[in-house]
């Protein structure tokens, strides 16, 4: 089982908060803190993040198991439906130390862009879409 959280190309459904304000409860005070941090990224970092629209923002992909195909069929379905929603880029931040690195670049995306935050740089990773025919 694994579970993906990103935003959408346009604003958000009344349907998609409701998601968002179930899972919120289930996540640590810890990455609720480090995620709002994100939001006042440097300018530098916004615009490179601005590049790449219309398209979703990945916060997060967790998996219960690793090794099984889970976390890879999340970040599938995060793309399917941030295509269908007429977004070109997929874009997500990883911890340049985390192995996650690999397993998004075996997938297609790029780095793009890096940060320094608290410590630790963070990689600004993009993955353009099919155009839906």
């Amino acid at each position: 089982m694994a579970v993906a959280l990103y935003t959408p190309s346009g604003k958000p459904s009344v349907a998609q908060i409701a998601r968002l304000a179930r899972i919120l409860p289930l996540l640590s005070p810890r990455f609720l803190l480090s995620a709002a941090a994100w939001v006042a990224r440097s300018g530098a970092y916004a615009r490179a993040l601005s590049a790449f629209k219309p398209g979703c923002h990945l916060l997060f992909i967790a998996s219960a198991v690793d090794g099984k195909g889970y976390g890879s069929e999340a970040l599938e379905m995060v793309e399917k439906s941030c295509a269908d929603e007429g977004g070109l880029w997929v874009t997500l931040e990883v911890d340049g130390g985390n192995p996650a690195l690999l397993f998004y670049a075996k997938r297609g995306y790029k780095p793009v862009a890096a940060a320094l935050y608290a410590g630790s740089t963070y990689v600004l990773m993009s993955k353009k879409l099919r155009a839906i025919r």
